[in-house]
């Protein structure tokens, strides 16, 4: 049985997402606060016209959470580029980019800071094998997916498929 799907206006989302701090800034002294969090949902959820329900609720925490993976990974990219190479520091295409870090910055870097030394090396895409590599890519690519309308969705998939499709028929060619 597949998960509903609900749609939401990315930006307006974000939005929303931005005031209300009880959701992202752990220094916030609502944070803890479970029942203003879930407030907090709710009332995003109202703003947005979509029904107060628990599948809508945790549809939105799970839309949240990609929002927030997919921005700590750019912004990792950006700090590994500039320890790398100051003069040519990498710059996040993503279109959300901008408005996530107006408000999440400090508290990814935070968190990136504090993140456990075996974890970075874990992640440390010297260590990994080939295969694990590509499957954190097929990661990245689904939770992606997962922030589009269904139409968004199908054009990004398609376009994928012909962009694969090219090189592995150069690659053919190549043998």
């Amino acid at each position: 049985m597949s998960m509903p799907t609900i749609t939401f206006d990315v930006r307006a989302l974000i939005l929303l997402y931005k005031h209300r701090p009880c959701l992202w800034d752990s220094s916030s002294p609502d944070y803890e606060s479970k029942l203003l969090r879930q407030q907090a949902l709710e009332d995003i959820l109202k703003k947005l016209r979509h029904q107060n329900t628990n599948e809508n609720i945790s549809l939105l925490k799970k839309k949240l959470q990609v929002l927030e993976e997919i921005y700590s990974k750019q912004l990792r990219q950006v700090l590994k580029s500039q320890k790398k190479d100051p003069n040519n520091v990498y710059k996040p295409r993503w279109i959300h980019f901008k408005s996530l870090d107006e408000f999440l910055k400090s508290q990814s870097l935070q968190k990136i800071s504090t993140r456990p030394r075996k974890a970075a090396m874990a992640n440390d895409e010297r260590t990994a094998t080939s295969q694990s590599r590509w499957a954190g890519f097929g990661s990245y690519v689904t939770k992606s997916l997962d922030i589009l309308t269904p139409d968004e969705c199908a054009a990004a998939v398609k376009e994928m498929e012909a962009i694969i499709s090219k090189f592995v028929s150069k690659s053919l060619v190549r043998t």
